[in-house]
């Protein structure tokens, strides 16, 4: 009897089962259809009535044309206006086109006609009056052909007045029908609403299930670093921003940490950027083994890491630090057979109520991170503020008002060096590189090294590159008077990437009335390796206007003529470290020779650097070079601004 009770109970469930997938089944059949046709019906009667709205519009813009163009006495405005005429009777052929494809009823077919008949009489009269127009015919002959046209013209108005209606008229009914078998399948619907309660409460469940999961992994996405599933800076500072009221309320102690990789740069020169992703996916799981449950670890941006230690004090914290480095330390990346070591450096500051809110924080942090840095990389560094080394690196983050302040009000000053020529080339130039100079408060000059450092590090450099640019042109176009005039501006990397850089330049150009040709821009080797693609893009987009480009700090780097034959630049400047010391060392001179002749045979002129004795000017003519730059020729100075003045 138990058994048999089962098999009901299991029988039964079953049939109900099917009973309610085959309703569902006819249900959703029956739906699908009722809406499929009613979608029909209504996109076809939406496209006859907006076709016969069209026809109707189009022909009142081209009767309108037709008139303006017997008042307009612009030539040119009346041939825009002959356009117009020419072009909305394609419109119009369209318009029709797309309402006789869905004509299905008698009195659609009777005004289609009709509207053939009295557009064919009325095109031939309409091309008449505007040829006459255009041709500048006046008089009896041009208002008799216009009155016709117009006549001709509004019988094709009622007639298409008329088809509205109609269209009108079907929109309505096939609304109507559209809620006659909403209805229906509404009656159907409540037929059916006992028995699919149950399976739209399973649905609901499952829909609700699936919802909260979606709705998870946009959190998440929105939370999480993408590479290396770390949480990001956006909620990394939700974080610390609850950590710094934790402390302004029950003095808790909390650390946060700013930590930056050493020797990253090496891995994504070497081996590109798919390397260094793979590596910044590996070392998270190294600071995952010393990180706390109730921790923050973040992606920051870049190889920068950020972590919030809750309840710790420094000492705890700096054995965390410790550990950090020694995983780091002890981590060895591998790629395509070869082995790359990598160090961190860690800033660390204590969190007080002391502090006004998280940008303080990270800005404290992110310079201590820079000290350590500064010392050589793979070091720890605790941010107080008595320590001078510190205060040195945080003033850097005050220079940024300094920076806005010296292009706001032109505390920036330009120095000019002359570049001499050493033969015959270019021996009639005045020649100069462009020099950037900062102004302080009390009025001294002082070289701008400390302050384009920091204006690089935070991304203001590009405004810096403008200004010097904009004021150069501005000189020049003061100097016409200097026969042979030519100016050397240095651009920075964060320029080659400017995709705006070159339309700026351009537009000077043309502003200040300078021309191309007495232009040379100069990027370093460094900047132009970095940023290959960036460079060779804005070097071939600045030589098609007449621009001249130099590669500066040329031999630099390891892998110079690598690269040498994929920049097209004019001008080879060849880096200081082997022009001074080339009349003792013999394998400096060789270099700048082999560097001397490259460029020659690449069709490039040479440019030597730290020219500080007529000895080495004399080795220089030896070898053959270009030109000469130094302080043995002339020091930097304002002398040549002050003749002008």
């Amino acid at each position: 009897m138990k058994n048999n009770s089962k098999f009901l109970i299991t029988a039964g469930f079953v049939s109900i089962v099917m009973v309610m997938i085959l309703l569902a089944v006819f249900y959703l059949s029956k739906f699908r259809s009722v809406k499929q046709a009613m979608t029909t019906l209504v996109e076809q009667t939406n496209v006859k009535t907006r076709a016969a709205n069209t026809m109707r519009d189009t022909i009142r813009i081209r009767s309108l044309a037709l008139r303006n163009m017997q008042l307009e006495t612009d030539v040119f405005k009346r041939d825009k206006l002959y356009m117009d005429f020419i072009n909305y009777a394609t419109n119009y052929r369209e318009a029709r086109n797309n309402f006789q494809y869905f004509v299905k009823n008698s009195e659609e077919i009777s005004i289609l006609k009709k509207l053939k008949k009295s557009a064919g009489l009325s095109q031939p009269i309409n091309f008449e009056a505007a040829e006459l127009l255009m041709s500048g015919a006046m008089g009896e002959e041009l208002e008799v052909v216009l009155a016709e046209a117009q006549f001709l013209q509004n019988n094709v108005f009622d007639l298409l007045d008329k088809l509205v209606v109609i269209e009108n008229k079907y929109s309505d009914e096939a609304l109507l029908k559209v809620n006659r078998n909403y209805k229906e399948t509404q009656y159907l619907l409540i037929f059916m609403i006992l028995i699919s309660i149950i399976i739209s409460i399973v649905v609901a469940f499952m829909v609700i299930k699936s919802v909260g999961i979606k709705n998870q992994k946009i959190v998440y996405q929105a939370t999480h670093d993408s590479l290396t599933g770390l949480i990001n800076r956006d909620a990394f500072e939700i974080e610390l921003t609850a950590a710094l009221k934790k402390v302004e309320i029950n003095d808790h102690k909390n650390i946060l940490f700013y930590m930056d990789l050493d020797n990253f740069k090496i891995v994504n020169d070497t081996c590109g950027h798919v390397a260094g992703d793979q590596l910044l996916k590996k070392l998270p799981k190294l600071f995952q083994k010393h990180k706390r449950k109730y921790d923050s670890l973040a992606r920051l941006g870049g190889d920068e890491f950020g972590l919030l230690l809750i309840d710790c004090n420094l000492e705890n914290a700096k054995k965390v630090a410790v550990e950090f480095q020694q995983e780091v330390e002890n981590f060895k990346f591998h790629w395509e057979n070869k082995i790359f070591s990598v160090g961190i450096s860690i800033g660390i500051v204590l969190i007080e109520s002391s502090h006004m809110d998280i940008y303080e924080l990270l800005s404290e942090a992110d310079t201590a991170c820079y000290t350590a840095k500064n010392k050589g990389g793979n070091n720890i560094q605790i941010y107080r503020e008595n320590n001078k080394k510190l205060n040195e690196n945080n003033g850097k983050m005050h220079w940024l008002s300094d920076i806005n302040e010296a292009l706001k009000n032109d505390h920036f000053i330009l120095f000019y060096q002359l570049i001499l020529p050493l033969n015959e080339i270019g021996k009639d130039e005045n020649y100069y590189e462009v020099l950037l100079r900062y102004r302080d408060k009390s009025g001294e000059i002082l070289p701008p090294s400390s302050l384009l450092s920091t204006a690089e590090r935070f991304g203001m450099i590009g405004q810096v590159d403008r200004w010097v640019i904009k004021n150069a042109f501005i000189w020049l176009s003061k100097c016409k008077h200097i026969k042979n005039l030519r100016l050397s501006i240095n651009l920075s990397g964060k320029s080659l990437n400017d995709e705006k850089i070159f339309s700026f330049i351009e537009e000077c150009l043309h502003k200040y009335k300078v021309d191309p040709r007495d232009i040379t821009f100069e990027v370093t080797e460094t900047a132009a390796i970095n940023t290959l693609d960036a460079a060779k893009k804005l070097i071939k987009s600045l030589k098609e206007i007449g621009c001249k480009f130099s590669l500066d700090d040329f031999g630099s780097s390891l892998s110079s003529f690598k690269y040498l034959k994929n920049l097209p630049v004019n001008i080879l400047k060849i880096d200081g470290g082997f022009v001074k010391n080339i009349v003792n060392d013999p394998v400096d001179f060789a270099m700048v020779k082999s560097i001397h002749d490259i460029g020659k045979t690449m069709g490039m002129l040479t440019i030597a650097e730290f020219v500080e004795t007529e000895a080495i000017i004399d080795k220089l003519r030896e070898i053959g070079i270009d030109y000469a730059q130094g302080y043995a020729i002339a020091k930097p100075s304002r002398e040549i601004l002050a003749v002008v003045k």
